[in-house]
């Protein structure tokens, strides 16, 4: 692809079309691949949707690893309308399952199908597949925002029908619903629920509304009692429920598709009907499909690169893709109170603070807008901001994470941006802070041990737990380090509200990382670890090594003796400071070591690239004045764990998590998520232009000089301006009404570029920045 360098700052910013130098529209659907990791765990969801769309049509399997529904392997259960993306844990939703069966060899019990394979097929808005069992009829599945749309093509020669079930979910969390045919093309029904990643007593309920354009000239529902000629049916948890519709074989044929309009609510059945009615009125399909692709290239084409391989394009835009799956937009679909936005499925904001946030924040401010003010409205009317929630409250993972999603917005865009009221928002942050959640119930929303924190700037681990034989999902050592992270990114809020003595209160919590630094403890020639401590102050010894790839990784989740790690080793999270990184470098003997650590870390293995408290470590060189081996680190990381193929991906991707890493990296401008600072490194790409909607502006990266030889930065140009360090402030390039452009040289060997000008710390020091 190569694009004209003079793209109009209209053309971005309409992003209806964006032309290539030959004079033709680029297609930015056309480079992305919905089955990029939707193998080998990672997760995916390829089905049907539009940018952050509630509906999500696909194909569900009865295979394992089937958590977004789809699995590359497995028999077809049907094509449920909810989804979730990427997520690790269990299966989540596919709730409201359709299936089209033909003839007799099927029963209510029995009608999952083979696929016919190579069959699958999936690109932006649009998923296809054909189904062996029932005479390869082919189900093709579109959307809008809270409606899917199916086109079923029939064989020649069928006894065509139609399955709804509603008690089959992914899950199998069904609890109560029932089911009605209304009319001779209708079928309504709600379901209620377990929430996937919650307590057990986290339910919702959704409602159905499916409409077909054929008629029934026999219908059926059924529930525990079996197959009935009634018209409704309820059912309780553990119980069968849906309905079967058929059609005469007269009017549906490979040239007569049968359309089903399924309109999807939290509210009612009524209001799923009216989101069907309103949003797809004629159920065109391919007129939807159009549509949905458009919204598509709208937002993929807020980056355009010019330059890199075709691989290398189709893995960034399938990344930047699975970032606008979630969170989704569930505004007029709030069933606990009145809200002007509300966005759900938030799974988990551990998960997207570091990477999809900032991209979020960058490129879809509208969107994420609604994210924070959903937030914060949760905060006023449930209790806390959640960590996770999806459709229902959810775990909590490690510290009070909305905080550091808030700061992001706030510290780039500024507390006029966005109707945000940062008022209430200022409450919500103070409620995580000073709040004990009731009945110790920290694990799913707030923070726990706030009192305790508070006055002694730890969280204690479990009085009677150790490594070797935990009792408890603590995880006091991760939550203290991701506290003292939260709080600081609240001294950045409070300084943005002009809050000048909560600034300096919580710059100062913001080192409560060093309460839990134990200089004595050595692994693979280094001393000086992370450790978790009892209330009494004594050290509770873990194993550096210990929740990293190479010792007892699994153990260290959210299982129930999942102990004082979260998902990562106290390697990892002995250099999750960002904050205070020349802090850090001085606590471990200054930046030769402190660059020998990182070295021991990546070589021995103790790096794990599917967890996101490790993104930001490969960078980090940078803060010890080697941008260079930031470099070559991050170029080894992506060889090693990302491709184009379904497997591509070095764990689940957790709501474009491990496609926001893809994104950055190739960028070579990768953010320390909640503050306002991105640093520098090696693009992928010869130039790309980042279209700021936000301050109607453009954002363009050159590289001059550039080859896969000469990866190295030498010198670097802003407006024209020499800046010899490897970061820059949100504020340096995002100017309101003002392009600003960005330019690289390169060459095949360091010259020493941003070797003694740092990016800010709490911790001053020669050439370091202040915050």
């Amino acid at each position: 692809m190569k694009v004209s360098a003079l793209i109009s700052t209209a053309i971005l910013l309409s992003a209806s079309q964006v032309i290539a130098e030959d004079g033709s529209a680029i297609d930015f659907t056309a480079m992305v691949d919905p089955f990029i990791g939707t193998g080998s765990g990672g997760h995916v969801f390829p089905g049907a949707t539009i940018p952050f769309g509630l509906a999500k049509p696909g194909p569900d399997t009865n295979s394992s690893n089937n958590q977004a529904g789809y699995y590359p392997t497995g028999h077809i259960k049907g094509f449920s309308q909810l989804h979730s993306d990427g997520t690790g844990g269990g299966s989540s939703y596919g709730n409201f399952l359709l299936q089209p069966v033909t003839n007799s060899s099927w029963t209510y019990k029995d009608y999952y199908s083979p696929r016919v394979e190579g069959s699958d097929t999936a690109s932006p808005g649009y998923f296809s597949i054909r189904l062996a069992r029932y005479e390869n009829t082919l189900v093709e599945a579109t959307a809008t925002r809270r409606t899917s749309l199916y086109r079923i093509t029939y064989s020649d020669h069928t006894q065509p029908a139609v399955l709804m079930d509603v008690a089959n979910d992914l899950y199998n969390s069904f609890q109560m619903g029932q089911v009605a045919v209304k009319g001779s093309n209708r079928i309504i029904g709600s379901g209620t629920y377990r929430a996937s990643f919650g307590p057990e007593d986290s339910y919702f309920t959704a409602y159905f509304c499916a409409d077909f354009n054929a008629t029934f000239n026999n219908f059926q529902t059924f529930n525990q009692n079996g197959l009935s000629n009634s018209s409704h049916a309820v059912a309780e948890v553990g119980q069968r429920l849906g309905a079967v519709a058929y059609f005469n074989s007269e009017d549906v044929s490979p040239f007569k598709p049968v359309m089903a309009r399924i309109g999807i609510s939290f509210i009612s059945e009524a209001q799923a009907c009216q989101n069907g009615e309103n949003e797809i009125p004629d159920s065109n399909f391919d007129m939807v499909r159009q549509a949905a692709q458009q919204l598509w290239n709208n937002a993929l084409s807020r980056i355009i690169v010019d330059g890199g391989t075709t691989d290398q394009r189709k893995l960034f835009y399938s990344s930047l893709y699975r970032q606008m799956i979630s969170p989704v937009d569930k505004t007029g679909e709030n069933p606990d109170y009145v809200s002007d936005a509300y966005y759900d499925d938030f799974y988990c904001g551990w998960d997207i603070w570091h990477g999809v946030i900032p991209m979020l924040t960058l490129l879809q401010p509208e969107a994420t807008s609604g994210m924070v003010r959903t937030l914060i409205d949760l905060a006023e009317n449930i209790g806390w901001m959640p960590d996770c929630r999806m459709s229902a409250q959810g775990w909590t993972q490690g510290g009070s994470n909305a905080d550091n999603i808030l700061g992001d917005f706030l510290l780039k865009l500024g507390q006029y941006y966005g109707g945000v009221d940062w008022e209430k928002g200022w409450r919500a942050l103070m409620k995580d802070v000073n709040d004990q959640p009731p009945n110790d119930n920290w694990r799913w929303e707030g923070r726990g041990d706030v009192e305790f924190y508070n006055k002694h700037g730890f969280v204690p681990s479990h009085p009677l737990t150790t490594w070797s034989k935990p009792i408890a999902s603590r995880r006091s050592a991760t939550r203290t380090v991701e506290y003292a992270f939260n709080d600081f990114v609240i001294g950045l809020v409070a300084r943005e509200l002009g809050k000048s003595s909560e600034y300096q209160n919580f710059t100062s919590r913001a080192s409560n990382w060093k309460n839990l630094w134990n200089p004595k403890v050595k692994d693979s020639g280094h001393y000086g670890f992370i450790q978790p401590k009892y209330e009494n102050g004594t050290w509770n010894y873990y194993p550096p090594q210990f929740c990293g790839p190479t010792m007892n990784h699994l153990s260290c989740f959210l299982n129930p003796t999942g102990g004082e790690f979260y998902e990562e080793s106290s390697w990892a999270y002995s250099f999750f400071i960002p904050q205070d990184q020349q802090g850090l470098i001085d606590m471990v003997g200054g930046p030769a070591e402190f660059i020998s650590r990182l070295d021991t870390y990546f070589d021995k293995g103790y790096h794990d690239m599917g967890d996101e408290p490790a993104f930001m470590t490969p960078f980090q060189y940078i803060f010890a004045g080697r941008p260079d081996k930031a470099a070559d680190r991050v170029r080894r990381l992506m060889n090693i764990n990302y491709s184009t193929n379904i497997a591509g991906l070095p764990g689940n991707d957790d709501s474009g998590a491990m496609g926001s890493f893809v994104n950055w990296a190739m960028l070579g401008l990768y953010p320390v998520a909640g503050t306002d600072v991105y640093l520098v490194t090696t693009p992928y790409f010869t130039s790309y232009t980042i279209s700021l909607v936000a301050v109607n502006s453009t954002f363009t990266v050159q590289c001059s000089n550039f080859s896969k030889e000469n990866k190295y930065i030498a010198s670097m140009e802003l407006n024209g301006q020499p800046i010899n360090r490897a970061y820059l402030r949100h504020a340096e390039f995002a100017i309101a009404n003002v392009p600003s452009t960005l330019t690289l040289i390169m060459s095949n060997t360091w010259n020493g570029f941003g070797a003694n000008t740092y990016p800010p710390s709490i911790t001053k020091g020669l050439g370091v920045a202040v915050w």
